[in-house]
């Protein structure tokens, strides 16, 4: 599962109340730290998973290859104005995997541990498997309500 995104605001400044990230109870705390110093300044986690990622590439197509263990974040980029998906190797502190939600992006789940999407050079899978299955449900249903925002209002988000 994870944890419920928070809110705070100060009544003497005038900034726009900040969400909280989103992070996971299978990362420990110094995990989840760096995970959210990863995510960098003003990005928000709105779902965080621990996956594997796999590709299908071309020219068949015929068979999904794994790439990386991580942590996947669908992520809120403010300066950046857009949404991604992104994975981060926590052993090693980076980003191995980073694909915008681009207007005809479309997101599936043929299993609840089993998402995949149409990256910019293939098709993308992510096994979600280490997480609770509650977890899944989380992320797909964070996924659809950005994806419905992008669709919607045609642009990217504020």
């Amino acid at each position: 599962m994870t944890a419920g995104p928070t809110s705070s605001s100060s009544s003497s400044s005038r900034s726009p109340a900040v969400a909280s990230s989103h992070t996971s109870l299978l990362l420990t705390p110094q995990e989840n730290s760096v995970l959210i110093r990863l995510l960098g300044p003003r990005c928000v986690s709105l779902a965080t998973a621990v996956v594997q990622i796999y590709k299908s590439e071309s020219p068949s197509h015929h068979r999904w290859n794994k790439r990386s263990c991580g942590v996947a974040c669908f992520v809120k980029d403010n300066p950046r104005r857009s949404y991604y998906v992104r994975t981060f190797d926590m052993d090693r502190q980076m980003l191995v995997f980073d694909q915008e939600v681009y207007n005809q992006f479309r997101y599936k789940t043929p299993k609840p541990y089993f998402h995949t999407f149409e990256a910019d050079d293939c098709q993308v899978s992510i096994d979600v498997t280490f997480s609770c299955p509650y977890l899944a449900i989380v992320v797909y249903r964070t996924f659809r309500q950005v994806e419905k925002k992008v669709l919607l209002n045609g642009r990217k988000p504020d």
